[in-house]
């Protein structure tokens, strides 16, 4: 199997790495695109070290090389201020220096962690250069909400089928034997006067989806207030529905809390509180029959999430100032990192031995960089909340104003997500939390760009021909 996917994979990487070397966007392209879907792969593969990684070694790795070596120059239309520079310099050299704490079991864990901590920072540059106009913001929009109706459709019909057939029986039929501890976590489920399943779609976990499920809010947002073609804002809003539906059967309980959270962020930092308003009639209503629909008490999910919610949020609070106290030094880079189970050494074990939980973010970067770096994690956050809401308050065109909203929405809701969870650390959030970033920033200056698009390809999509494409769009 492996001698195959060689053979098939091995021409595969040439023809990909000669298109994006030619052509860095291809790669940011291909990225969108393959991402939704490695989950599949790493799932029937069971979990190859080499399948897990194919979307940084086919999209992100030439795509930097592509960028920032052959195309440097577009880089300048990305402007980012001092501080945030100053911020992410500073937590990257802690993380590279926290390679050499002599409590670092292996170098393998060392090398894993700095590129999860690192290694998508980058795509905060990529995605300003990307957008060199709002005709591109909006294109690569289009892109991501036609990609994200695929999941969405998968997610719901794993849990139709988990209704109808049985949640093994789905499953098994989709993965064999790899469907347990792999893509169910051993089929766990939740009672809620009926059964909550973990529903990974074309992931390879449920936390997964559910990351994707909540990153396709932005877009669906965006192309409701921003796209200029009123058949994509049709689309937008209706997909603003199908994935708010897709995310409360998600299977994560994590959706009922940051989802309503992420919409109302949106709609506050967009200044439209009528939309808000709306939204909380709206939401409640989607959550109530998503889960009446498929059997389960609305009443009764949200009561035992609020005490979940209630018990965790105590051990969250805690766990930091328990880290620090034991670690403030730091143990070295990748010692709390999931992934370091890949340098097939004892990191885990080391999280055994603790007395507290490590769910935190903060709580993470604590035990593997100590007190300098949470400092330098929360002053890069600080310093991208401030210049996403900068560029939002800087920008005088109504629909990029909108568009940025939801950007710097998204890093708010993610940093707060992060006194919960890890999932800024793993696909496809570790990728959208830096482009959409840097789409925030870069909307401040898309108000002057001029448009690209020879006239013909601008009449075809509905773009205006003399003013930037989101000035006169139509009503």
């Amino acid at each position: 199997m492996f001698e195959f996917a060689l053979i098939i994979g091995a021409p595969l990487l040439f023809i990909v790495w000669l298109a994006v070397l030619a052509k860095w966007r291809v790669g940011l392209t291909g990225l969108l695109v393959f991402m939704p879907f490695a989950g599949v792969f790493i799932l029937l593969s069971n979990h190859n070290p080499l399948l897990v990684l194919a979307k940084d070694i086919l999209w992100v790795v030439p795509l930097y090389l592509s960028l920032f070596v052959f195309h440097g120059q577009q880089l300048r239309s990305m402007r980012v201020s001092g501080l945030l520079l100053g911020a992410l310099g500073f937590f990257s050299a802690i993380v590279l220096l926290q390679m050499l704490n002599p409590q670092l079991s292996s170098i393998s864990v060392g090398a894993i962690g700095a590129k999860v901590w690192l290694f998508y920072i980058p795509l905060l540059f990529v995605a300003g250069a990307a957008v060199a106009s709002a005709e591109d913001l909006i294109r690569l929009n289009r892109l991501m909400l036609a990609v994200a109706v695929v999941p969405c459709a998968v997610g719901i019909l794993q849990w139709i089928g988990s209704l109808a057939i049985g949640y093994q029986a789905t499953f098994t039929i989709l993965y064999g034997a790899k469907a347990g501890a792999d893509a169910t976590q051993d089929f766990s489920s939740f009672q809620y006067g009926g059964t909550m399943f973990r529903i990974p779609s074309t992931f390879s976990f449920s936390t997964q989806y559910f990351g994707f499920v909540l990153a396709m809010l932005v877009p669906c947002y965006v192309a409701m207030n921003a796209d200029p073609t009123p058949r994509w804002r049709r689309f937008g809003k209706l997909m603003l529905y199908f994935v708010t539906v897709a995310a409360f059967l998600s299977g994560s309980r994590a959706a009922f809390v940051f989802v309503p959270m992420l919409l109302a962020a949106i709609y506050l930092v967009d200044g439209k509180l009528t939309g808000m308003m709306a939204g909380v009639v709206i939401v409640p209503i989607l959550l109530y029959f998503s889960l009446d629909v498929v059997g389960l008490n609305p009443l009764k999910v949200l009561t035992q999430t609020q005490n979940l919610a209630g018990a965790y949020g105590a051990e969250y609070a805690s766990s930091p100032f328990k880290a620090l106290a034991q670690f403030p030094l730091g143990t070295g880079t990748g010692m709390s990192t999931s992934a370091a189970r890949y340098g097939g050494t004892d990191s885990a074990s080391f999280l055994t031995k603790l007395t507290y939980s490590v769910e935190s973010y903060y709580t993470k970067a604590i035990i593997e960089t100590g007190a300098f770096g949470v400092v330098a994690l929360l002053a890069v956050f600080g310093a991208m909340i401030a210049e996403t809401l900068r560029a939002r308050a800087v920008v005088r065109n109504p629909a990029l104003k909108s568009a940025a909203s939801a950007y710097a929405a998204f890093i708010i809701v993610i940093v707060i997500n992060c006194a919960k969870g890890w999932i800024i650390d793993v696909d496809p959030v570790n990728v959208y939390f830096w482009l959409f970033a840097g789409f925030g920033i870069k909307a401040a200056y898309l108000d002057r760009a001029p448009a690209r698009q020879p006239a013909r390809r601008r009449a075809a999509t509905g773009y205006p021909m003399a003013r930037p494409p989101l000035a006169q769009r139509p009503r």
